[in-house]
């Protein structure tokens, strides 16, 4: 199963990417790990507090709007940086993944939805610059 180990327990990769007729996923990711939308519950996530739907919104807005810049100063990162940037990044999936089961749930407001899905949107724009990021050594 693809995942990521992050204190002792697995969370799916979350890929956006568009979905293909028939309710599958679309194109592979790296590794072959399935690109998908629909990330797969592992542990039961308790309903997000609305005021933590608005904070996971505007921290993946952040730091996915950042991602290129982040590609331009990459190569000024010395290792030790990068690794902890690699080792940081799961929490930003895990707001994802949990904005996801609030959209799952149906629990997320007009406003939200909208926010989620423009920032769906700015994902897929820019993890494309972070795959190739978190691939260099």
């Amino acid at each position: 199963r693809a995942g990521l180990w992050l204190m002792g327990q697995e969370h799916a990769r979350l890929d956006v990417a568009p979905r293909v007729a028939g309710g599958r996923s679309g194109p592979r990711g790296p590794r072959g790990a399935p690109r998908d939308l629909e990330a797969k519950d592992l542990t039961p996530v308790p309903p997000a507090r609305p005021d933590d739907r608005a904070d996971y919104l505007a921290y993946l807005e952040a730091e996915w709007a950042d991602i290129p810049d982040l590609g331009a100063e990459w190569p000024e990162w010395d290792e030790h940086s990068r690794f902890s940037f690699a080792m940081d990044w799961p929490i930003r999936e895990d707001r994802l993944a949990r904005l996801l089961t609030e959209e799952r749930r149906g629990t997320l407001s007009p406003a939200q939805q909208a926010r989620l899905d423009a920032g769906k949107a700015l994902i897929a724009k820019h993890r494309p610059i972070l795959e190739r990021l978190l691939a260099d050594p």
